[in-house]
């Protein structure tokens, strides 16, 4: 059995390699003992997966340009459990300073618990 969660933010902890190590959801402490599986999604057109540039657009929000799943096996403080972690990126067209020289986009990722596995 499986059980889908909202949209909640998490707190991540990645290895040199990218994978999850350790997070924290919920106010409780995880981390991470194994990576079960990990893919990743293309975000589909009709979803805002491919962006447009705004006209003028400043601080608009363009959407997914990808969603790396990873299905972990995690020790917290209620015991072992399997958790699918998900990890968008988003592309945000900025004129902050901060803004990538060749695109003119900030980067942002987010990270979120999608589902967990009994």
């Amino acid at each position: 059995m499986s059980r889908r969660h909202p949209p909640e933010r998490v707190d991540m902890v990645v290895g040199a390699d990218g994978a999850p190590a350790a997070f924290r959801w919920r106010g409780r402490g995880y981390v991470v003992r194994s990576v079960l599986a990990n893919w990743v999604e293309a975000m589909p057109w009709w979803s805002g997966g491919i962006p447009s540039l705004p006209a003028g657009g400043q601080g608009h929000l363009q959407g997914h340009l990808q969603s790396q799943l990873w299905r972990v096996e995690a020790v917290g403080s209620t015991g072992v459990g399997v958790y699918d972690l998900r990890r968008s990126v988003h592309r945000m067209h900025a004129s902050a300073p901060s803004r990538s020289a060749d695109r003119g986009d900030v980067i942002d990722v987010l990270w979120r618990v999608e589902r967990v596995l009994d």
